[in-house]
């Protein structure tokens, strides 16, 4: 597998939605997951205003706290604003949460399925069972929270098998914590959230044996049969970031690789440029069929070079997204 390969697989299998818009909002690069999701390919995409795509994709009802959203996510990526979306999809709706930072002229949109939420929410009023089979066969970890008269700061009624996994610690020993203990770095975030969709953060979480590790954490209020809940998921996005790590050493590789072909180019060029100066000085019968298939390997040789450079300016705008994640 070559290093462009290597590259694309990278970012085609990080388990967000990630657009690179530049100026006049124009996208300029869309992972694999955000093609399918706009059913369109990386040819067409380009040139296109994400803010259009967005708003003609998203099919949830445009309310005025919709659009207030969409107008900061736009105009103000830097805010940590968030946006919730719906789209249809052959397998039914997907609900993205969206996030934007500006870095330079470029802005770098992240969208994460969220879709979770919802059909845990809808599990919890129609099925116990069905509920407890998505709850413990997701793959990332999960709390639960109930808020009550006699926990107004909430107790855990469930917690599922990754959290056990993440943690180290039993399902049982998770239970019996107090959730402002245990979340104690970013409890208040957790319980001061006002947002009626996911509301989203990064922070550290310790495990049993007392080793911090990066998390992003989803959280949701949900209010069922007049009860309040609210749905903690946590993910462990030390993987995330060992990938990024690989994407930042491949760049390197990369900008190795096309430096090597230059150094090519140019010995291929230097050559040519000899022959063509000896055979117009000799002025034989063949010199000028000569000098016209010197000119086609320049022609070739300039097309290389328009690849590299294309090449090159990809490189640079991948590496403006994951610097964020390399700091």
């Amino acid at each position: 597998m070559d290093n462009h390969q290597l590259i694309r697989d990278c970012i085609n299998n990080i388990n967000a939605y990630v657009v690179i818009v530049g100026l006049e909002g124009k996208v300029i690069f869309a992972n694999e997951r955000t093609l399918n999701l706009f059913s369109t390919d990386q040819e067409s995409i380009r040139e296109k205003k994400f803010y259009n795509m967005l708003k003609d994709s998203d099919t949830s009802q445009k309310n005025i706290e919709f659009f207030i959203s969409f107008k900061r996510l736009i105009q103000f990526p830097q805010n940590n604003t968030f946006l919730e979306t719906t789209h249809t999809k052959k397998q039914g709706f997907t609900t993205i949460l969206w996030s934007a930072k500006n870095v330079n002229n470029y802005t770098y949109f992240t969208g994460y399925d969220v879709s979770i939420f919802k059909a845990i929410e809808e599990e919890l009023r129609t099925s116990f069972e069905k509920y407890k089979i998505i709850f413990n066969n997701t793959l990332d970890a999960m709390y639960l929270i109930k808020i009550t008269e006699e926990y107004p700061e909430g107790i855990f009624i469930d917690v599922n098998k990754a959290a056990s996994v993440q943690t180290g610690y039993t399902i049982r020993e998770l239970l019996d914590f107090d959730p402002k203990l245990f979340f104690k770095d970013f409890y208040s975030q957790i319980f001061s959230i006002n947002t009626i969709g996911p509301y989203t953060f990064v922070n550290k979480l310790q495990n049993k044996e007392g080793k911090s590790f990066p998390i992003r954490v989803i959280t949701r209020k949900l209010r069922i049969q007049g009860e309040f809940f609210i749905l903690v998921v946590v993910k462990d996005i030390t993987k995330e970031k060992e990938e990024i790590d690989l994407m930042h050493a491949l760049m390197n590789k990369l900008e190795e690789e096309i430096y090597h072909y230059l150094v090519l180019i140019d010995k291929i060029r230097n050559p040519l440029t000899v022959i063509s100066a000896l055979a117009d000085l000799e002025n034989t019968k063949y010199s000028e069929k000569i000098i016209s298939k010197v000119n086609d390997i320049n022609d070739i040789l300039l097309e290389i070079d328009d690849s590299l450079i294309n090449t090159e300016k990809l490189r640079n705008k991948i590496l403006k997204y994951i610097s964020k994640y390399l700091k």
